[in-house]
C-alpha cells in the first residue's frame, strides 16, 4: 500500500458524503478503504450501484481502493476484522475516518478499531448537509481545519454516481460557440415574452416550429413559411406584428434563412428546436451563468440527455432522461425545466406545454438526481392565472411534489434570488475555502 494518509469510509446509498470531503480537501490521502456489508453488496441494489461507481470514480482519480466486506450488525466482528486489516496494512501516515455513511454498527465498530490501532494517529469526522444552506458541516476530534478549496465531484461523476451516463457529452466547444452566437436572439425573445404578451410570443414560435417540420419527421428542410401557411402561424394582427419584429431581431439569421426572396425558411432541425422552445433554455442558461459567474467550482450544462448506466440492472436499460439546464454547485445538483407551451393538455401529450405528465417526470428527476435540499424548478414565460383552475391545480401539484414553479415576468427575479442563495452558501469562507474542523 502506498505511503500517505488512508481514508476509511462506509458504503452508503448517498456516496457524496464520502467523496466530497476526500476529493475537495484531503490532498495527502493516497489510499481508500471501503467498509461494505452483505446487505449493501447484494440485497440492496440501490446501495450496490453507487458503491461500484464510486470505486470507479476514485480509481480514475488515481486512488488505491480496497474493499473490506464485514458482517451485518456484528459490532465486535466488524471491529475484529478491521483491526486485523489495519495491523496487516500498516504503511500509512495517519488514519482519516469518515463516520457518516453505513450502519451505526459499522461506524462505531470502525471507530473503536481505529482508536485501538492508532490512538494518537487518527482523525474522525461527520460530513453533514445543513437543510438551510448547502455548505457542509464538519465535527470531529481535532480543530485542525479541512479547507474545501478544490472541486469535488464533477457533473459527469455526480450523474454516474446516481447511475446515469451523459449521452451528448461531446463537442462542448462547438456547442458553446453556437450558444454564444444565438445568445442575443434568445435574450431578445425572452424579453419579448416576459415584458409583453407571452401567449403571443410563445404561441407564434411554437406554431412556426411545428409548421417547419417538427411534427412530421419526413418533412425536408427548409420548410417554407409563406402566404399559404401564414394563417396557421399568425392568427390575428398581434401575431403578425410580433412576426414582423422577430424577423428584424438581432442574430435572427442564425435560425431563419433569408436567402430567397419568395420565402423565408428554417434551415435545420437545430433552428426548429430553438424556435420551438430552445430559446428559453438558452436564455435561462445564460442567466444562470451570469448569476454564478463569481462562484468557484460550479458547473452548468444545457440540454443533457441521460441514460441508465450498465450497472442499473434493476431498471429498464432504455430509459432516457432529459435535463434542460443542470447546475452542480456545493455538491448538489439543481435542475431547471423550461417550457413555453400552454398549461394543461391531455395526458400523454409530449408537446412543450405544462401538464401532469411533465410534473410527474420532473418529480422523478427530483427524487433520483437532485434530492431534498436541491432546487428543481419548472419555468414558463406564461404567467399562472389564479382564476384558471387547470393552471392553479398544476401549481399546487408541483409545489406538493417539492418543485418550484417560476412563471411570467417574475421568473427571472425568482431564479436569480434562488441562485444568489446557492452562491452565498457555496462561496468559500475567507481566502482559502470552507474552514471546517476535523
Amino acid at each position: 500500500m502506498a505511503n500517505g494518509d488512508i481514508y476509511i469510509c462506509c458504503a452508503t446509498r448517498h456516496w457524496e458524503v464520502n467523496l466530497e470531503p476526500l476529493l475537495a480537501g484531503l490532498s495527502n490521502v493516497r489510499s481508500v478503504l471501503v467498509l461494505r456489508n452483505a446487505y449493501s453488496q447484494q440485497d440492496d441494489p440501490e446501495s450496490a450501484t453507487p458503491t461500484l461507481h464510486s470505486i470507479k470514480i476514485l480509481e480514475r482519480r488515481g486512488f488505491y481502493v480496497q474493499v473490506l466486506d464485514v458482517p451485518i450488525h456484528d459490532l465486535w466482528g466488524i471491529k475484529k476484522l478491521l483491526v486485523e486489516w489495519l495491523l496487516t496494512h500498516n504503511k500509512f501516515t495517519s488514519i482519516i475516518f469518515n463516520a457518516t455513511g453505513g450502519t451505526k454498527a459499522m461506524s462505531w465498530a470502525a471507530f473503536s478499531a481505529i482508536v485501538h490501532v492508532a490512538p494518537k494517529n487518527y482523525k474522525a469526522f461527520l460530513y453533514q448537509s445543513d437543510p438551510v444552506v448547502s455548505a457542509p458541516v464538519f465535527a470531529g476530534n481535532s480543530m485542525d481545519p479541512i479547507v474545501l478549496n478544490e472541486p469535488g465531484l464533477n457533473l459527469e461523476e455526480f450523474l454516474y454516481l446516481r447511475g446515469y451516463d451523459i449521452l451528448n457529452s461531446g463537442g462542448e466547444a462547438a456547442k458553446q460557440e453556437q450558444l454564444t452566437a444565438r445568445a442575443p436572439l434568445a435574450r431578445w425573445i425572452y424579453n419579448a415574452a416576459t415584458t409583453g404578451d407571452a401567449d403571443i410570443v410563445c404561441g407564434v414560435l411554437n406554431r412556426m416550429a411545428m409548421e417547419g417540420g417538427l411534427g412530421d419527421p419526413h418533412t425536408p428542410f427548409p420548410r417554407i413559411i409563406n402566404e399559404d401557411n401564414e394563417k396557421k402561424i399568425a392568427r390575428h394582427h398581434k401575431d403578425s406584428k410580433f412576426i414582423s419584429d422577430l424577423l428584424s431581431a438581432p442574430e435572427i439569421e442564425k435560425v431563419i434563412d433569408f436567402s430567397r426572396a419568395d420565402f423565408i425558411g428554417i434551415p435545420d432541425k437545430e433552428s426548429l428546436f430553438f424556435l420551438g422552445g430552445g430559446w428559453l433554455e438558452e436564455a435561462i442558461y445564460f442567466i444562470v451563468i451570469d448569476a454564478l459567474s463569481h462562484c468557484p467550482h460550479t458547473q452548468v450544462a444545457i440540454n443533457l440527455r441521460l441514460a441508465l448506466s450498465e450497472h442499473r440492472t434493476n431498471q429498464a436499460t432504455d430509459e432516457v432522461r432529459e435535463c434542460d439546464v443542470a447546475i452542480l454547485i456545493g455538491g448538489r445538483l439543481h435542475i431547471l425545466e423550461c417550457k413555453t407551451g400552454a398549461y394543461g393538455g391531455k395526458k400523454g401529450d409530449h408537446s412543450n406545454g405544462l401538464n401532469q405528465d411533465i410534473v410527474n417526470k420532473l418529480s422523478a428527476i427530483h427524487r433520483h438526481l437532485s434530492g431534498t435540499f436541491s432546487i428543481t424548478a419548472l419555468l414558463n414565460p406564461r404567467p399562472v392565472q389564479d382564476h384558471h383552475r387547470k393552471e392553479k391545480t398544476l401549481l399546487v401539484r408541483a409545489q406538493g411534489e417539492g418543485l418550484h414553479m417560476w412563471t411570467g415576468a417574475k421568473m427571472e427575479v425568482e431564479l436569480r434570488r434562488a441562485l444568489d442563495s446557492l452562491a452565498r452558501a457555496a462561496i468559500p469562507a475567507g481566502s482559502g475555502g470552507h474552514g471546517l474542523g476535523l
